[in-house]
């Protein structure tokens, strides 16, 4: 009688948070072993990750990690557990990806790099969820085999987090790209935001419908402009729960 190999799949839940000096992301990969267990796990990195000085690893569980450079610049990192594992094995990592010099009215585009699962994986899907400082206006400029996602289909340990956007990948190779622009916000005379939350949500005919909240203290405006993207359409506006009419004009 042939012993049955282990059967591993993959959820990768990532956390994207853009600060002023930094992008930090944290990575939770969830393995699911069924049949038999396994001691080691094996992922491939971009050469950026080579060192533990890179990426670090939450060790509790693990005994050891050790990188591999291969032929074309990638690196494969073994974790080892201590003992063989079955069932939900979770697997934590970090790394950052440094803003230097990003000073107000500046904007880098930042690459996130790209994590695959090996060791005979028979699948793996990812999450990302954007998180970000309030100087910093985060956008995707790229986005190959990634789609934007729902905030409210992330897991609860994400959705922990507040996140401000939702991305979603189901193979290899993909490539997320954001653009990181800075800014010193400052309140209009007489008129301070104190609140904004803005949510987005992808309609099954493929438009994008927006819902902006603000919380302000007025003390001399007499009104608040706004400024929308490019062929965006005003739906509706409502003043303390009171629905109001507004005027459009262009930009100046």
């Amino acid at each position: 009688v042939k012993k049955r190999e282990s059967k591993l799949t993959a959820k990768v839940e990532t956390l994207v948070d853009a600060q002023e000096d930094r992008v930090k992301v944290d990575v939770t990969i969830i393995c699911t072993v069924e049949y038999a267990g396994i001691d080691q796990l094996q992922i491939r990195v971009p050469k950026a990750l080579a060192t533990k000085k890179e990426l670090k690893f939450d060790r509790e569980g693990l005994k050891y990690q050790t990188p591999a450079v291969q032929e074309d610049g990638t690196v494969i990192w073994t974790v080892a557990f201590q003992g063989k594992r079955i069932g939900t094995v979770p697997v934590k990592l970090t790394y950052d990806i440094k803003l230097d010099d990003l000073r107000a009215g500046d904007r880098k585009e930042v690459p996130l790099h790209e994590i695959k699962v090996l060791s005979k994986c028979f699948s793996e899907t990812g999450d990302i969820a954007l998180t970000k400082h309030e100087n910093l206006v985060v956008t995707e400029v790229e986005m190959t085999a990634v789609e934007k996602r729902d905030k409210r289909e992330l897991s609860d340990a994400l959705k922990r987090k507040n996140p401000i956007q939702a991305y979603r990948y189901v193979s290899h190779p993909h490539n997320l790209v954001l653009q990181v622009t800075k800014y010193d916000f400052r309140a209009p005379l007489g008129m301070l935001i104190n609140h904004l939350h803005h949510d987005e949500v992808i309609a099954r005919d493929g438009k994008l419908k927006a819902e902006a909240t603000l919380s302000l203290q007025n003390n001399a405006e007499q009104y608040l402009t706004v400024l929308l993207p490019e062929r965006a359409v005003m739906r509706g506006l409502k003043v303390d729960g009171k629905s109001e009419e507004w005027s459009e004009g262009e930009a100046s």
